[in-house]
């Protein structure tokens, strides 16, 4: 049956349907991504360290196996979560002296524990707000 619109064109008939096949496959981001959400918690963007001290200066620890969940896990009853270099994770309930937003691609290094995460980068953390 033509199309309505275009008599040159078919579009389906009685009980049928006109049927296309696409060979390009859909858009999918490559490489890692920065998620808005880790579990209830929100991203805020990248920051950067402070001047004079820690942007994140209430508790810390470092691993191998660093993840965004872990980190914010760890950060529990604190405001703030960030993950820097990889496989750094600091918490805290304000930014220190001198830290700054900073542009997001100024935080893509992978997360060491999920490479298809980012997780901050050289004096720059992946900060996420707590719920």
């Amino acid at each position: 049956m033509p199309c309505s619109g275009s008599p040159i064109q078919y579009c389906g008939g009685s009980g049928r349907l006109e049927l296309y096949n696409s060979t390009s496959a859909p858009s999918v981001p490559s490489g890692p991504t920065q998620p808005a959400k880790v579990g209830t918690w929100t991203l805020v963007g990248c920051q950067t360290e402070g001047s004079q001290d820690r942007a994140l200066s209430g508790k810390s620890y470092a691993a191998d196996g660093m993840t965004l969940e872990s980190c914010t896990t760890f950060c529990a009853g604190y405001a703030f979560a960030g993950v820097e270099y990889g496989r750094e994770c600091y918490c805290g309930n304000g930014f220190g002296a001198g830290s700054v937003g900073a542009p997001a691609d100024q935080c893509a290094m992978k997360c060491a524990g999920d490479t298809t995460t980012l997780c901050g980068g050289s004096n720059r953390l992946s900060v996420y707000k707590a719920a």
